[in-house]
């Protein structure tokens, strides 16, 4: 319905002062005021600081008090001139028309508030719900929990919802760019073994 009614664009990359850069959140606040509950995986019900493991927590920005249990890939935003940059990123998805929606994820369960930056290089968390660190090697952390018995559930870009294997994060189509025969896919070369030990159980992609 957001992009329905935005010439099929996704909300900008930055948000005008005083508003939170990059925060996909607050538009969809302003869109559905009355409808909270699509910000929170129906598996979690409390924050960390409650006690809630990880993967299973509603994770809270404190600066701005926003709270979700979803994290928006960052990759889909609208990367027009004038929104905070001086160029057009290429990488950016920016609107729904687009080939093969069905593999270019827009949202999913996260241990993060915000949004994600995944890389096809990103190394997988050592262990189940290891937060990132805001290297830049660490993006995937954020979807790569264990929250659905060895998955997460992500909405696609055709708006098509189904889970996802921990593994398989690495093949989906993140950006334009996107290399989905990364290093950490089969076809990229990566063996069971290279997994952290907690992974290494589950269905390789």
């Amino acid at each position: 319905m957001y992009t329905e009614e935005n010439d099929s664009k996704f909300p900008r990359i930055a948000n005008s002062p005083p508003g939170p850069p990059m925060d996909w959140r607050a538009e969809l606040e302003d869109f559905y005021s009355t409808e909270r509950k699509i910000f929170f995986c129906p598996m979690t019900t409390k924050t960390l600081a409650e006690g809630a493991p990880p993967k299973y927590a509603i994770t809270v920005d404190t600066i701005w008090g926003r709270t979700s249990s979803y994290a928006a890939n960052r990759w889909v935003l609208d990367p027009s001139v004038g929104a905070g940059h001086s160029a057009v990123n290429l990488r950016y998805w920016g609107t729904t028309n687009v080939p093969n929606a069905y593999r270019a994820p827009v949202m999913g369960d996260s241990c993060w508030w915000h949004r994600g930056h995944s890389e096809p290089n990103d190394m997988p968390p050592e262990y189940d719900g290891q937060p990132p660190t805001g290297t830049g090697s660490d993006g995937m952390r954020i979807y790569c929990i264990d929250r659905h018995n060895g998955g997460i559930n992500i909405l696609f870009m055709d708006w098509s919802v189904r889970k996802v294997g921990l593994k398989e994060l690495w093949t989906l189509k993140w950006s334009r760019d996107y290399d989905t025969a990364g290093p950490w896919t089969r076809t990229g070369g990566v063996a069971p073994v290279d997994w952290p030990q907690w992974m290494r159980k589950l269905k390789d992609y």
